[in-house]
Formats: C-alpha cells, sequence, structure tokens
C-alpha cells in the first residue's frame, strides 16, 4: 500500500482533508514517527535477513542503519546453527571467555536490551567470520510530495497489518497538537488504542528480546 491512504485516511478522521488545520508536512512526520515507534515496540514490523561481518572478538555490532537485533541465526558458511545464552553464565562458567582463543564458528551469543545494537559471541570470532542475523531495519522515511495538487506518495514502509497502528499514532500526535476541547482525552484514547493494537499494554517496550518467538 501506499502512504497516501494512511494519510487520506487519518484526514478524514479530523475532518480536515483539505489540510488546513493540520498540515500535509506534519501528517507525513508523525507518519514517520509512528513507524519508528511501531518499530521499537515490535521490531519484526520491519524483519530483514542480512548477513553481518563480524569484528575480530566478542563485542558485535550490526550495521549502521539497523535499530536492533532480532536473533541471530546461523554461521556462514558452515550453517552451525548459534544459541542464544546469558552472558552472566558466561562470565560464571567461563571468566576469561573475552580472551580465549578466536574461532571461525560462533556457538553461542548474548544480548541485552539495554544495548540493543550490540551482542557478544563466544567463542571470540575471527575478523573473517559471518552470520546470518534477523534484524529490524530502519524504516526508509516517506517524503512529503513535490505537489499538494497531485500528491504521489511513498511506498508504506512496513508490513500492511501495522498501518492501522500508525495511522493511530498519527492521530494521536495531531490531537496532542491541538488546543480544541476534548483533544487531549481523543489523544490519550488513540495513543491507548496504537500500544493496545500492538499488544502493549502499558506503554513501553514489550519484552520482544532475541531469540523469544515474534
Amino acid at each position: 500500500m501506499d502512504s497516501g491512504q494512511l494519510i487520506r485516511n487519518v484526514a478524514r478522521t479530523l475532518n480536515d482533508p483539505e489540510h488546513v488545520r493540520w498540515t500535509l508536512e506534519d501528517l507525513v512526520a508523525w507518519l514517520n514517527a509512528g513507524c519508528m515507534e511501531v518499530c521499537r515496540v515490535r521490531p519484526e514490523a520491519n524483519e530483514k535477513s542480512v548477513v553481518l561481518n563480524l569484528t575480530q572478538g566478542t563485542r558485535q555490532e550490526i550495521r549502521p542503519n539497523d535499530l536492533q537485533l532480532i536473533r541471530v541465526i546461523r554461521n556462514v558458511p558452515s550453517g552451525r546453527a548459534v544459541r542464544m545464552v546469558a552472558t552472566e553464565i558466561l562470565d560464571a562458567v567461563l571468566p576469561h571467555w573475552h580472551s580465549m582463543p578466536r574461532a571461525d564458528d560462533v556457538a553461542e551469543y548474548g544480548w541485552d536490551q539495554r544495548e540493543p545494537r550490540t551482542f557478544w559471541v563466544y567463542p571470540p570470532a575471527r575478523e573473517t567470520s559471518k552470520l546470518e542475523c534477523s534484524i529490524c531495519e530502519r524504516p526508509v522515511p516517506v517524503s512529503v510530495p513535490a505537489s499538494s495538487s497531485n500528491p504521489v506518495y511513498d511506498p508504506f514502509p512496513l508490513l500492511d497489518q501495522y498501518a492501522q497502528s500508525v495511522e493511530a499514532w498519527m492521530l494521536y500526535r495531531a490531537y496532542m497538537q491541538d488546543t480544541g476541547a476534548g483533544s487531549a482525552p481523543k489523544a490519550q484514547t488513540w495513543s491507548a488504542y496504537f500500544y493496545h493494537s500492538l499488544g502493549v499494554e502499558v506503554q513501553g517496550r514489550t519484552e520482544n528480546e532475541p531469540g523469544n518467538d515474534v
């Protein structure tokens, strides 16, 4: 689907199809912000499978434009599976695991949601090591159409199933900006709908850590 459908839906709900009260630039900005918030809560919304070239040692990072690791799948080219493990276990069992001999294949990896772009591998990797990983890629930003009279919109950057959630985020932001009577309760309603549609009861990150089923 194209992003124009979301923008038209939101503008109709706001009773502002001509973008008089809420500008087209605002709506596009909120659409992009909504996509980012969806990915923060549900990284699988923009999941991609990629092969990462590792650096020497245990500490690894995903690519600059990626938001979060979802899981490590296998070594490339050997195909050996990689198991997720709590780094605290490695610390307890193998206190010197960071300085152990490097290997072509990784057997285990650890991840902490406080550092979503970083993960750790055991045994330490060689600079030629590679892993196939599932990651959340940064959504491609939707641009503001060059012509407002005959706008051409970019594709919606996430899976279609998340379009209604992004619409809810856009309405939340629109009513947050408005100072009219009743706007604050409407903003709260759309914010609650946004998180509820993503399976989150309380605003904030879900426990969607690497290795969990998504």
